[in-house]
């Protein structure tokens, strides 16, 4: 805390205490609410699109959340991906790797005629 007390207020008084705590925990509060937006994404991917049979590639997904919200994209993505281990842990959702290192979501029920399709395919 005394880095951060000399950093913002050139000194390392303890009357700064409480703003040093008010900042801090202005950006946790931050960083649940975009995890929380990251959660929302993946309920939604699983709804409108991996239960009616669509794959979801995360590089999709990262590609989106940058392109939406590039300054708190690391907390979205975290979010989404926290969202999506319960479900796959839940056993809903199968994540495959794919050649390039990129990971394919994909509802349980439509599982089997995904692999058929990509079946000759070396990517998977």
């Amino acid at each position: 805390m005394k880095f951060l007390k000399k950093l913002f207020f050139g000194s390392d008084q303890d009357d700064s205490d409480e703003i040093i705590n008010k900042m801090a925990n202005r950006m946790i509060d931050n960083m649940v609410k975009f995890e929380h937006q990251g959660s929302c994404l993946a309920d939604d991917c699983v709804a409108n699109g991996l239960q009616q049979g669509k794959p979801v590639f995360h590089s999709q997904i990262e590609r989106f959340i940058s392109e939406d919200d590039s300054y708190n994209s690391r907390a979205i993505n975290s979010g989404f991906m926290k969202r999506m281990i319960e479900y796959m842990d839940a056993g809903e959702v199968k994540g495959l790797s794919v050649e390039d290192g990129d990971m394919v979501f994909i509802h349980k029920t439509h599982l089997k005629q995904f692999m058929a399709e990509h079946s000759d395919s070396n990517a998977i």
